[in-house]
């Protein structure tokens, strides 16, 4: 794969730091050159003919504009809004031999603000995104296929602040409604397509959450001379339920980490914990037909699949500063 890339940008300021506006241009040669040493497997299983190797190129140009305005608010806020159009690399396994658009066009618009003071900073913005065509990983050909165009209507928010001395805390939050425009038709080989038009694109949680706060304090202790200080912190992840194929939904997941420390001078001893209260979940969930009896007709119902999340892990790390 090789990627030779341009791109031109100007920036100007409008009045005395009234607004601050920047446009420019992206442009992107990209080749990629496929030896496909089993690009003919599937053709093998149903009894056609089999090619051991299978080469294939494909190049394309892409390229579009950029812009973003940012004005400058009363108390150290700002209002930005941006607007941009780039690309999504392509899937070797999905490329055809001389396609011109090896890749997916996005087109992305943003808009927010942004504060900030002495003790704590936050942010707000939402987004919108479209792709001209998506793709889901299929589990029965274990390859990415394409799912047609799709659009993601969605809001990011941060906040950041020091409550106290030798405290710091923050929340981050991102929701989501990603859709599907134009998912395959039905056809003769696929009667029942996994998809419809309107439908949540499967695997994208609709609301991820993540809050951490930390803390650190002298402990009144001195060892060879120099106070013991300690250190402690918690971090909470969320992940809501995810969208799968065939109008099923993966379960949904919190976990919990804690970490400690004690430091005198250039030594330190650290705690961490992951997944702290050993909670059971599945990091990656499917919905698609599975067949584990080679004697029977296979099934085309949709069957729950599951890859194990990691269990309680925890890591003691003995530093020394020279």
């Amino acid at each position: 794969a090789s990627d030779l890339g341009l791109w031109s940008e100007v920036d100007t300021t409008f009045g005395d730091n009234v607004a601050n506006w920047r446009l420019g241009v992206r442009a992107d040669a990209l080749h990629y050159a496929v030896d496909d040493r089993l690009g003919e497997l599937g053709a093998a299983t149903m009894g056609e003919p089999f090619i051991a190797g299978v080469r294939r190129s494909s190049a394309g140009l892409a390229w579009g504009p950029r812009t973003s305005l940012e004005v400058p608010l009363p108390g150290n806020a700002s209002f930005v809004a941006a607007y941009g159009e780039g690309y999504r690399s392509a899937q070797a396994r999905t490329l055809e031999d001389g396609e011109t658009r090896p890749f997916t066009k996005v087109r992305s618009a943003d808009l927010g603000a942004r504060m900030h003071r002495d003790d704590w900073s936050a942010s707000l913005s939402g987004y919108y995104t479209r792709l001209e065509d998506d793709v889901a990983l299929d589990a029965q050909t274990g390859r990415l296929e394409s799912l047609g165009a799709s659009q993601r209507l969605g809001m990011a928010a941060y906040l950041e602040g020091r409550p106290t001395a030798g405290v710091v805390g923050s929340l981050s939050m991102t929701y989501v409604n990603a859709t599907l425009l134009e998912p395959p038709a039905a056809s003769a080989s696929d009667p029942q397509p996994a998809f419809e038009a309107g439908q949540n694109l499967p695997f994208v949680p609709p609301l991820v959450f993540r809050a951490d706060v930390a803390g650190q304090r002298g402990l009144g202790i001195r060892v060879l001379g120099t106070e013991l200080i300690g250190k402690a912190g918690l971090g909470f992840s969320f992940i809501s339920s995810r969208p799968l194929p065939f109008g099923e939904f993966a379960e949904p997941i919190g976990l919990l980490d804690l970490s400690a420390e004690v430091r005198t001078g250039s030594l330190a001893l650290s705690f961490d914990f992951y997944n702290a209260l050993n909670r059971r979940y599945g990091a990656v969930e499917f919905s698609h037909p599975s067949n584990w009896d080679p004697t029977s007709a296979p099934s085309r119902l949709p069957a729950r699949h599951f890859a194990a999340g990691s269990p309680l892990a925890w890591m003691t790390t003995l530093e020394l500063t020279l």
